[in-house]
């Protein structure tokens, strides 16, 4: 996202107050979908507007030592789907407190410390791999997969919740980082690790990551994924397992590759598998998608997914869909 900085101190005539350098960012999204699937129920083949904006505040202050403590809020800009924001429109709100010695400190409502090393399929705003995918899919009879099957092959989870987290500065390409969530009722852990490299003149980087839940019925997800540039492509590979007690142990793994062309094109295409060992239920996700740079700051994408869910203990639940998604997007 492209932060536009304010050319301002905030000098505040009472004690103790900071001055502080101010950036703000946004963006809003506007896009179509439509999709067309084996379903009988009444939401069957729906085609449907969407949209999604957030503004970005960020105060950030740097002393002469070097330490740099920043506060930075995320806010919805439009009404949320989730009740627990409705009222608020708080994304995420959190003090970090960092320097080049000693990594960053970061403390508040933000994700888990997981889901800084994970590595996405390359692809557009809108493709079934990655993280904005505005598709639900559920089976033939409109019910909700229950088995944990899932698009992204990194199985990425994320929680907006009060969370302290610890990230090591790059130690020779190699990063760390750890976190952790305590509600007094439960406490989720959550680590991951990066290292960036270079590879026959080609760069690459490992990513790995873990988060557990620890409630009476436990979930776990450890991921691992590698992406590097070769002949004018981007690539990644990645692959997670995601077990929660004795409900399902579901195993996703996919690769994607991206192109940039010429006028600010660019085009990827991804494909994942994900299959329960508990259900033996599998989905297979292929997407195909674009992205074009009208202006700075203002761009146009495109997707075409495909999904194919069977139902091993049942095939008349199985549901094959299609998708395209369209959207355009202002950054500011």
């Amino acid at each position: 996202m492209r932060k536009v900085l304010l050319a301002t101190t905030a000098l505040v005539a009472m004690t103790g107050y900071a001055a502080a350098d101010v950036s703000l960012a946004a963006y809003y999204e506007f896009g179509y979908t439509s999709s067309s699937d084996d379903r009988t129920d009444a939401s069957a083949d729906q085609d449907a507007m969407f949209s999604d904006a957030e503004y970005h505040i960020t105060f950030s202050e740097t002393t002469d030592s070097g330490l740099t403590f920043s506060a930075k809020y995320e806010l919805e800009g439009q009404a949320s789907t989730e009740a627990t924001r409705s009222a608020s429109q708080i994304d995420e709100a959190s003090l970090t407190i960092s320097s080049a010695e000693m990594g960053s400190l970061v403390l508040g409502h933000n994700d888990m410390a997981s889901a800084s090393f994970q590595t996405w399929l390359p692809g557009s705003r809108g493709a079934a791999t990655a993280d904005d995918n505005q598709y639900s899919l559920k089976n033939k009879g409109g019910t909700a997969l229950t088995s944990g099957l899932t698009s992204l092959s990194n199985g990425a989870t994320y929680g907006d919740t009060l969370t302290t987290a610890y990230f090591t500065p790059s130690l020779g390409g190699a990063k760390i980082g750890i976190s952790i969530t305590d509600s007094g009722t439960e406490e989720d852990t959550s680590m991951g690790f990066s290292y960036t490299g270079d590879l026959a003149g080609s760069a690459f980087t490992l990513t790995g990551a873990t988060w557990s839940n620890n409630e009476t019925t436990e979930t776990d997800n450890v991921s691992l994924g590698v992406s590097f540039s070769i002949g004018g492509a981007d690539v990644a590979l990645s692959t997670s397992t995601t077990e929660s007690g004795t409900t399902y142990d579901t195993t996703t793994s996919g690769a994607g590759i991206g192109f940039s062309l010429a006028d600010g094109m660019n085009v990827y295409a991804a494909m994942a598998k994900s299959e329960d060992d508990v259900t033996s239920d599998t989905l297979d996700t292929v997407s195909i998608s674009m992205d074009y740079s009208i202006a700075p700051g203002l761009s146009f994408a495109a997707a075409m997914n495909t999904y194919s869910y069977e139902d091993a203990s049942a095939s008349t639940s199985n549901n094959d869909a299609d998708e395209i998604v369209v959207s355009i997007q202002a950054n500011f």
